[in-house]
């Protein structure tokens, strides 16, 4: 089930970036920005969205901070975390991590299954969710 679980998240880390890249409109640099009157700006100063509500400004303030950017950041972060992981032995070394050398872990039989169930925990209304997570 680890491997499973590993190539699930992999495929789940594909679309989040896929997404970001396509809302980012081949421009993963840009960083979304919002006015107070909720008008979405990607940097350099294109206008992406007038919402023209205040209503909508905690809307505005949350789409902002899920900007493609940020995305495109956490799926590198997790992905990392995820070969990390996948390296993990019982009280043995771990391979390096974005080219920095591996520490020494010691992780009992079910550490991995359970970093990586939360890892997934994100996901689990995805239709390829593994359903003995449910």
């Amino acid at each position: 089930m680890t491997g499973d679980l590993i190539a699930f998240l992999r495929a789940r880390l594909d679309e989040d970036e896929q997404a970001a890249r396509a809302a980012a409109g081949g421009h993963p640099h840009w960083k979304w920005d919002a006015a107070p009157d909720g008008t979405f700006y990607l940097d350099p100063g294109r206008n992406a969205d007038d919402l023209g509500s205040v209503a909508l400004r905690e809307a505005a303030d949350h789409i902002v901070r899920w900007n493609p950017a940020r995305v495109l950041a956490e799926v590198e972060a997790k992905r990392a975390l995820l070969n990390y992981i996948a390296t993990m032995r019982r009280g043995g070394h771990a391979a390096s991590v974005n080219g920095r050398p591996g520490a020494w872990t010691t992780v009992g039989p079910d550490h991995r299954k359970s970093l990586l169930r939360l890892l997934a925990q994100p996901y689990a209304d995805h239709p390829d969710y593994p359903e003995e997570l449910r």
